[in-house]
């Protein structure tokens, strides 16, 4: 009962306009015993694309091989594998993948920052994961579409290594409900993801028992950026590199006064972060600490072994826990060492 009351409000909580409300609640099992009395009882119709998702078997998802020249190559997720084969792909690369969020798609700012970045930098392919058939409006239908959709997406990266893609070269990337999705998907396939990165995981319906999400255990390396934690994106450490930018949370600096309606702004920090730590590794180092105050007051001095740089975390080098730094307000927002400085 509980778990199905979780998810009526989480559907609950989008507006007419498929948007999240700010007034996500940042801990959805304490509150459950005063949504119990308020929403029992209500008749729910489950979301038609609910249905269609488990007919079709999620098929309509696409994999989507991005380019510079416009011409991006894009199959069904069941002839993933061809894009092999595709003269756009280049077999001496290791190969990234991104897997958008709710509401969004392939024309969605995340998948287009992200992939922009990869392909203006060329150290990798970069593969978008298109599974916006089944991730749309209510919440509700994408949070329960996604298992199903991870089983199809994890059947799809098993075949491709069958086909020849090196496992150990795959960077699996997403963002809010996709960051959420990546966990899943290693469950669900051949082999052992060499590394993962989380932009701001998804908040609203995890956390809870018996629910799959991104943990450590989903890779060699998980490293998990938060920009959002408490409202859309989850509180949760579950990485072995946590990165903090700014405390992790809401308010993001240059986001006070955001008129955005489309995305909203701390939430998109993360995949905005690591776009352009893409193209700049050296923008963003964390440095670790116990906590945001204990940062603020200078407690953590860079040390040359207590940093890491967003994007670039390695498992070999870097210690497990908690990093914090500082950002611009507006872009280029990465601050390099002054960001992890005791008066930034």
């Amino acid at each position: 009962m509980s778990f199905c009351v979780v998810l009526i409000y989480a559907s609950l909580l989008c507006g007419a306009n498929g948007n999240v409300l700010l007034t996500t609640i940042s801990n959805i099992g304490d509150s459950f015993g005063r949504l119990s009395d308020s929403i029992v009882g209500s008749v729910v119709t489950v979301p038609t694309n609910l249905t269609t998702s488990i007919a079709d078997g999620f098929s309509e998802i696409q994999f989507i091989l991005m380019s510079s020249d416009e011409g991006h190559s894009s199959c069904k997720v069941g002839d993933a594998p061809t894009l092999l084969k595709n003269a756009r792909f280049n077999e001496s690369l290791p190969t990234a993948f991104f897997i958008h969020g709710y509401l969004d798609g392939q024309d969605s700012e995340s998948l287009i920052a992200v992939s922009g970045a990869f392909v203006r930098k060329g150290s990798h392919n970069i593969i978008a994961v298109d599974w916006s058939e089944y991730s749309g409006f209510p919440y509700l239908s994408a949070f329960s579409n996604l298992p199903g959709a991870s089983r199809t997406i994890g059947d799809a990266l098993s075949r491709m290594v069958v086909a020849g893609l090196p496992a150990e070269n795959i960077w699996l990337i997403g963002h809010s409900l996709g960051a959420q999705m990546t966990g899943v998907v290693a469950q669900n396939v051949d082999f052992r993801f060499q590394r993962i990165t989380g932009l701001d995981p998804a908040g609203p319906g995890f956390g809870i028992a018996g629910v799959a999400s991104l943990t450590r255990d989903a890779a060699a390396l998980v490293e998990v950026v938060h920009t959002d934690a408490g409202s859309l994106g989850t509180e949760d450490a579950s990485g072995h590199i946590d990165i903090w930018p700014n405390k992790g949370k809401a308010v993001q600096p240059g986001c006070l006064f955001s008129v955005d309606e489309d995305t909203f702004c701390s939430h998109a920090r993360a995949f905005i972060y690591l776009a352009e730590a893409v193209e700049h590794p050296d923008a963003f180092p964390a440095v670790r600490c116990a906590s945001w105050n204990a940062f603020r007051r200078g407690e953590c001095p860079v040390n040359g072994t207590n940093v890491v740089y967003l994007g670039y975390s390695q498992p070999d080098q870097n210690e497990p826990g908690n990093y914090f730094m500082n950002t611009n307000r507006a872009a280029p927002f990465g601050r390099g060492l002054q960001g992890v400085a005791v008066s930034a």
